[in-house]
């Protein structure tokens, strides 16, 4: 589930959005793709007079020329698609985050250990492994969330804090180079690709012993992007996979947040990413010169819903079932909008410049009145009116 921040063309996109339940006995519609048939969002139930669904061996096999009046209508349509792909992705995560996607599944498990258990559990671990850290020292409990304008929540849920369900937050390793240590890889922004952690092009720098201890990843390890120059990206969360390296460490644009119970770590890497959280970075952050930073100091008392431990596993398997097929849509309706591009530049011989009037242009191509379709080469803009 990384941030993925995918065809109905028509008027009723927005109402097939708002109608299919995201809740049980949620029965998405079928899609051919690629000669595969995939469980759809709901997005499918009505195509355009003498629109019709093809696979992408079907649609490689079209005439340009032919079909390329009808390129432009095409175009908005995939657009439509990945705009209504969004909010369904919102909608499931909402629906998730409050219950409802689960609320059949609580009444079938009515015997479930409740939350409040769980959370008395989470504490008196944090505490053993606070003072087994720190022996001889006074032990402070975290502030419990003040509820009062908080809504309620699903049977069996409480509230938590963010330091509650954490062992601690360090911010990242700071050196760039030194010679002396062992070469360990130290993850960068660079290395965060769509939400996840890539090594491809890691970077090694030598580290200290004290320092790999001290910064060492370790499998459900959370990294919270502490500092960016993309609002949208300031605060989010990022989970370490199990197959990292025991010499693996993460910079100072980052801060680690290492769960009690590694149990909870997807759940908290599955709710950072709604709307009431991102709302809640954006405004807590700080922003100067061009980029914006959050503090542990910020992040540690944000309240939470924490469900009982079977339904967070039970709701992460059916947010992930849900969004599966959504991001291989996407992918597919990003990898259409890309040939619709290469259709175009290969009939002008030039690179379209996003900001034409496009239908203009396409009857100019179709009719050959090449002409008048002059581009600047070296900025893709135009240079005379379509």
């Amino acid at each position: 589930m990384g941030w993925k921040n995918r065809p109905q063309c028509e008027k009723d996109a927005n109402a097939d959005m708002k109608s299919e339940p995201v809740g049980a006995g949620f029965k998405p519609a079928r899609l051919e793709i690629g000669g595969r048939i995939l469980e759809r969002a709901g997005l499918t139930k009505n195509l355009p007079e003498g629109w019709e669904w093809k696979t992408l061996g079907e649609i490689s096999n079209i005439n340009p020329r032919i079909e390329f009046s009808r390129l432009d209508e095409a175009v908005t349509g995939l657009k439509r698609i990945k705009a209504n792909l969004k909010r369904y992705k919102a909608a499931v995560l909402k629906a998730a985050v409050e219950g409802k996607l689960t609320e059949e599944w609580r009444k079938e498990h009515p015997d479930i250990e409740p939350a409040g258990q769980l959370l008395k559990s989470i504490l008196a671990e944090r505490k053993k492994k606070w003072e087994e850290k720190n022996p001889g020292k006074k032990y402070k409990e975290p502030a419990v969330p003040d509820t009062s304008n908080l809504p309620e929540l699903p049977k069996g849920w409480v509230w938590a804090t963010l330091d509650q369900l954490s062992t601690n937050m360090v911010n990242g390793f700071g050196k760039r180079s030194q010679s002396n240590g062992l070469p360990c890889i130290v993850i960068r922004l660079a290395d965060i690709v769509e939400g996840e952690i890539s090594l491809a092009n890691a970077r090694h720098i030598n580290c200290l012993d004290d320092e790999i201890a001290k910064y060492s990843l370790v499998a459900d390890d959370l990294l919270i992007l502490r500092v960016n120059g993309s609002p949208d990206l300031v605060g989010r969360f990022v989970i370490v996979s199990s197959n990292i390296s025991t010499q693996t460490l993460f910079c100072d644009h980052f801060i680690r947040l290492r769960t009690v119970k590694q149990t909870s770590a997807r759940w908290l890497r599955l709710y950072t990413d709604t709307k009431r959280f991102r709302r809640f970075i954006d405004l807590n952050k700080v922003s100067s010169a061009g980029q914006n930073t959050i503090s542990q100091g910020t992040l540690g008392p944000f309240a939470l819903p924490l469900p009982p431990h079977a339904e967070q596993s039970k709701i992460i398997e059916e947010v992930e079932s849900r969004l599966s097929i959504v991001y291989e849509i996407e992918a597919t309706v990003e990898a259409n909008l890309k040939r619709a591009d290469r259709l175009v530049s290969g009939t002008t011989g030039k690179d379209v410049p996003q900001n034409c009037c496009r239908s203009r242009l396409l009857k100019r191509i179709v009719s050959g009145d090449f002409k008048r379709c002059f581009f600047w080469t070296a900025d893709l803009k135009c240079r005379k009116r379509h």
